[in-house]
């Protein structure tokens, strides 16, 4: 609701959305205020999933942090470490938000605390969260990102995780493709290298999206050294992928990235959708990427920028932007997100599509930068954080109820 109120702002419609919001928001706080729980666990999974909205939905800092106080000392009192570690989740993305040192110190802390009880899942996923933390500074701390990857790393060998070391090298590219030394083309190149064996592995075969992004790294490596005769080669290698519908995505662009560690059936609960459970009966961490429509959206920006940069005159470039941004207004390329990001997707995609528009050399430059923010932002890959915006029918059905 949020992406289509994005797109069509009507007044009445936002009112009607909020009004949603507050009324779900109120019907959570006013069970947790005024009803005893049997079960201490039933009471900290609906703390977490008040604490999610919270953060997804509204701005209230102060009353979220005093909930996940309440909440953490309910679940250390109770032993529920599971739904312990996923309120630190939670509390850390919260301070992030306002005091970004501060959201450090505390990963950093939660990560020795999952190395120190052997808590290795957990320890990957805190990791992984402060990686993302670092590509999303206003200025990216990489060298940061690449010192926790490579520990993940280092500890993921031992254990023959191949999943996450595969994810590692992946992340560990796009840091080197990103960094700009003189260096970062050799390291790119072997980082990548890395990934494509990691691939092999049977568990690693079935992740598609990290075989997409690698295919998309691997031409925005020859995109920035100059590479033509390559260029078109592994452009057309991208294309034929996503023509043949080998890598689907799930219907919110979510994947999971498997363990060896053996998940309880309602992992995703305690965990807030921070973790699954795989058909085997493995924890499996979730990180959010791309819908297949907008995976397509992006092939077409970067075809478009191969085919410029193979010839400066070639008509596809421009065509490739036109099908790119027509998949970006249509209706299957909106996803559920918070309004206000929903906003900020829909003032890039007008930027795009302004650009595409002229066919002068200088709109060609503008679709280049603004492709290269959109892949900033695409491959600033982050864990999924379990809170998903509940629909119009369920905030009214808790309502009624």
């Amino acid at each position: 609701m949020s992406s289509y109120l994005a797109r069509n702002p009507q007044e009445a419609d936002v009112e009607q959305y909020y009004s949603l919001i507050s009324a779900g928001l109120g019907c959570i706080e006013s069970v947790l205020k005024n009803w005893k729980f049997p079960d201490p666990k039933m009471e900290a999974r609906l703390q977490l999933r008040y604490a999610n909205l919270l953060l997804e939905e509204t701005e209230n800092d102060g009353e979220l942090q005093d909930l996940l106080t309440r909440g953490i000392a309910l679940c250390e009192r109770n032993r529920l470490v599971d739904l312990k570690y996923s309120m630190k989740h939670v509390q850390a993305r919260s301070l992030f938000r306002t005091h970004p040192r501060s959201a450090f110190k505390m990963v950093d802390q939660m990560i020795e605390l999952t190395e120190t009880y052997a808590h290795y899942p957990w320890m990957y996923v805190f990791r992984f969260l402060r990686v993302s933390f670092s590509f999303q500074m206003p200025h990216p701390d990489l060298s940061g990102a690449l010192q926790h990857l490579r520990r993940i790393s280092q500890q993921a060998e031992k254990q023959r995780q191949y999943p996450i070391l595969a994810t590692c090298s992946a992340l560990e590219a796009l840091v080197h493709l990103r960094s700009g030394q003189a260096d970062s083309a050799d390291n790119f190149q072997r980082s990548l290298a890395a990934a494509r064996t990691h691939q092999l592995n049977r568990d690693v075969a079935g992740i598609s999206q990290i075989a997409a992004l690698l295919d998309c790294l691997d031409l925005c490596s020859d995109l920035i050294n100059g590479k033509p005769d390559q260029l078109m080669e592994k452009m057309n290698v991208m294309q034929k992928a996503l023509d043949g519908g080998k890598r689907k995505t799930a219907s919110d662009g979510s994947f999971c990235v498997p363990t060896t560690d053996s998940a309880p059936e309602d992992i995703s609960l305690d965990t807030g959708g921070i973790m699954e459970r795989t058909a085997e009966g493995r924890r499996a961490i979730v990180f959010q990427w791309l819908r297949r429509s907008e995976l397509f959206a992006l092939g077409y920006i970067f075809s478009s920028l191969a085919s410029v940069s193979k010839n400066i005159v070639d008509r596809k470039a421009e065509k490739y932007v036109i099908e790119g941004d027509k998949l970006t207004r249509s209706k299957c390329f909106t996803c559920a997100v918070r309004l206000r990001d929903a906003n900020q997707i829909s003032q890039t995609t007008t930027i795009l599509r302004m650009s595409a528009k002229s066919s002068h050399y200088n709109a060609r430059l503008h679709i280049w930068i603004d492709a290269c923010s959109i892949t900033k932002c695409v491959f600033s890959c982050s864990l999924h954080s379990g809170a998903s915006v509940p629909t119009g029918k369920e905030l009214k059905k808790c309502w009624i109820d």
